[in-house]
């Protein structure tokens, strides 16, 4: 079944979680509304950096190139991109003058007037500089684009460890679990986590969208004969005795951070994005660092992250209602990371965060991104680069987004209940953790049907 996006991005060509960090520290995430003079920015905290490197590296040139703007305290607060629509609420005039946020949060965003569209200038230049999809998706009816492109690599695909599973292994689950089993290790996949959950459904062809520009009509696939044949799949894998390693210990996991299981070989697999490669390089020096000395063994870091590949999704097998058992491809959701700014604010804070929310993206801002944490980059001159075409992240990324949208997802807007605890995270919990009324396929048809009730409006 093609997939369709709401009638909001129906514009939105293709573009790494939903996710993110809290606000940490001695920052409440919460600026100052009071100080004229100072710009606070949200952005994860992975991107942050410090005077080297990172966003907090860029505001010595900015100042540089802004005289006039000299006199601003830049505050940095963690604010996964995940995290800013509901940290914005009903009072965007408390809310950080620029913020990071994800493409599927940019619908709820233009219909609650967070953001400030874009000046002529400012459009050119993106226009100019960036993946025509990227901006596309930004782009509302009235023709105004209302955020700069910062990412395009919102989406999964599989790591895995060559020492403990093969290239040919990682193509279908149906020799994964088995290899993983053999060898007493775990495949993560977060399936409690909603971003994650809908793979079976997106690689069977469902489709889960608002139908309509008010964000008022939901549909999603839940009880489709493609839903309940994505639902039975991932019954047959989460019962499967290929997914037991003990009568305690299964080898599909949904740990939150895999890095340290990777690092240290308890993981073989994860399903995750681009910019988890930094995890687990920190993860690997942090195995291979003296705890007395603090001398890092270069070498066997070298060795160790020499068998971290990354390639496509595995496929899965499962059946629709009326025709034979067919091999699908697990799929994802994808989209790029955007910068905004505060329309609750001044017209001089306006001024500056517009300014500055420029610096962070542009080419310049895109490279230092991408040095810092790999994240992919929709800036072209930067994706042309060696250094990105030779990533490994971004060319497994790549790779599933060309399996096309019979398989992955445009991340447009979702409903608060897909996402919430009772959404569609919860179904594959249940199945994964073979819960009570998860364990035949007339309950998780029974779940499924419950769920497009609860779900579709």
């Amino acid at each position: 079944m093609k997939k369709v996006l709401s009638v909001l991005l129906a514009t939105a060509t293709a573009l790494t979680v939903c996710g993110g960090l809290a606000a940490c520290g001695d920052n409440s995430g919460t600026p100052n509304a009071d100080d004229p003079n100072t710009i606070t920015i949200w952005a994860p905290l992975n991107s942050h950096g410090n005077d080297t490197k990172g966003y907090k590296s860029m505001i010595k040139g900015f100042k540089e190139q802004y005289p006039e703007y000299a006199n601003y305290n830049f505050k940095f607060v963690a604010k996964g991109e995940g995290e800013v629509q509901s940290a914005m609420g009903n009072n965007p005039a408390a809310g950080a003058e620029v913020f990071f946020f994800a493409s599927d949060h940019y619908g709820n965003m233009r219909h609650n007037n967070y953001l400030q569209p874009l000046t002529t200038e400012y459009e050119t230049a993106v226009k100019g500089r960036d993946a025509q999809g990227t901006y596309e998706f930004v782009t509302d009816t009235d023709n105004k684009i209302y955020a700069f492109p910062a990412t395009n690599d919102n989406g999964y695909f599989l790591w895995y460890n060559d020492q403990l599973v093969t290239e040919d292994q990682v193509k279908s689950l149906d020799t994964l679990l088995p290899a993983c089993k053999a060898k007493g290790v775990h495949f993560n996949f977060p399936y409690d986590t909603a971003w994650y959950s809908g793979s079976f459904f997106f690689g069977l062809g469902c489709e889960f969208n608002y139908t309509d520009s008010t964000l008022t009509h939901y549909h999603g696939d839940f009880n489709t004969p493609e839903g309940k044949a994505a639902g039975a799949a991932m019954l047959r894998y989460a019962s499967s005795d290929d997914n037991k390693i003990s009568e305690t210990k299964k080898v599909i996991s949904s740990a939150s951070s895999f890095s340290a299981g990777m690092a240290d070989g308890s993981i073989a697999a994860a399903v995750s994005y681009v910019s988890s490669f930094a995890d687990i390089e920190n993860a690997v020096i942090a195995n291979n660092t003296d705890k007395t000395t603090g001398a890092v063994d270069d070498a066997a870091v070298e060795e160790a992250l020499s068998h971290i590949k990354a390639t496509v999704l595995p496929t899965f097998k499962a059946t629709v209602e009326g025709d034979t058992e067919k091999d699908y491809h697990m799929g994802t959701f994808y989209g790029g990371k955007y910068c905004g700014v505060n329309r609750a604010k001044s017209s001089e804070k306006i001024r500056v965060s517009m300014a500055l929310a420029d610096w962070f993206t542009n080419q310049a801002g895109q490279t230092v991104r991408f040095n810092l944490d790999g994240s992919g980059p929709s800036n072209l001159a930067v994706a042309a680069t060696d250094a990105v075409q030779n990533s490994v992240g971004l060319k497994a990324y790549n790779a599933q987004i060309a399996l096309g949208t019979d398989v992955n997802c445009v991340q447009g807007v979702q409903s608060e209940e897909f996402w919430g605890s009772s959404g569609i995270s919860a179904f594959a919990t249940g199945v994964f953790q073979q819960d009570a009324g998860f364990k035949t396929v007339s309950e998780i048809n029974a779940k499924l049907d419950a769920l497009a009730a609860a779900l579709n409006k």
